[in-house]
């Protein structure tokens, strides 16, 4: 007798479950998106489930790249701007448009002078999408001007720290799905914040080889308001937090960038 199940877990954790035996499905629906597995849940039991197993995301990183249309990232991985307000998004090659649909909604003024133009306007809001993976697992340390949210979307956890040079006090959180287990979907990062992390191991979720992270920022990113830390600016906080943020120092930044630099840097990854 056979009951038909959907359950949306990758199917190497359906196979490491020792009490089901799997084997392919003899009358495979050809419509189906997904595999269909038999499960016996005993020898002698002739009562079988037929399992549409719902991996939706690809494991592999070259399928997610290419399905999203990823471009290397200067903080490593890939990346995709999504949205720029007023804008097509990517356009701008991540400084700010000024040539916005309407600029009283589309544009902000604040009191930034970090751009070599001396223009302190910004977009009202971008978002990104951010693709670590296990060939370029770590993101070095950086810090941004604007507060931004980031996001879960899927693929393996990953590990934030994140050091507040104001308070100077550092705290660890998780983006990641076991939300019982102390990951969250989303958190939230004030400005000036240093902020680096890696790619977090969970048994169930090792076999992506990236994790999908998205960074919504309000007011938009720029260029011009990213940083790299460098081990100067780590070398003067407290023994406990070079401990813990040293492993993660960008050693190919040596002294904080100009905004020159900095837009540089960036528009080689969009050049190639």
């Amino acid at each position: 007798r056979e009951t038909d199940i959907t359950i949306a877990l990758p199917p190497s954790l359906l196979r490491s479950l020792p009490a089901f035996h799997l084997r392919p499905h003899p009358r495979q629906q050809k419509h189906s998106h997904f595999p269909h597995l038999v499960v016996q849940t005993s020898a002698r039991s002739r009562q079988h489930l037929r399992i549409a197993i719902m991996s939706l995301l690809p494991t592999k990183t070259k399928d997610a790249v290419d399905a999203l249309g990823l471009i290397p990232h200067p903080e490593g991985g890939f990346f995709l701007e999504t949205f720029r307000s007023g804008s097509v998004p990517m356009t701008s090659r991540g400084h700010t448009n000024f040539d916005v649909e309407v600029p009283s909604k589309d544009l902000v003024e604040t009191d930034r002078k970090t751009r070599p133009d001396g223009d302190t306007r910004r977009n009202a809001l971008t978002s990104i999408y951010w693709v670590p993976t296990i060939e370029s697992p770590m993101l070095k340390i950086v810090v941004q001007v604007s507060d931004h949210v980031r996001l879960y979307h899927g693929g393996q956890p990953f590990r934030h720290l994140l050091y507040d040079p104001s308070t100077k006090t550092i705290e660890e959180k998780v983006l990641g799905p076991d939300v019982q287990n102390g990951h969250q979907l989303q958190i939230s990062v004030k400005g000036g914040t240093w902020v680096c992390g890696r790619l977090h191991d969970h048994a169930i979720l090792n076999e992506y080889e990236y994790c999908i992270l998205a960074e919504v920022f309000g007011l938009g990113f720029d260029v011009c308001d990213f940083k790299w830390v460098t081990q100067e600016m780590v070398s003067s906080c407290s023994n406990e937090v070079q401990e813990k943020l040293q492993e993660f120092v960008n050693t190919d930044v040596e002294v904080v960038q100009t905004s020159e630099q900095t837009r540089e840097d960036f528009d080689k990854y969009y050049n190639d």
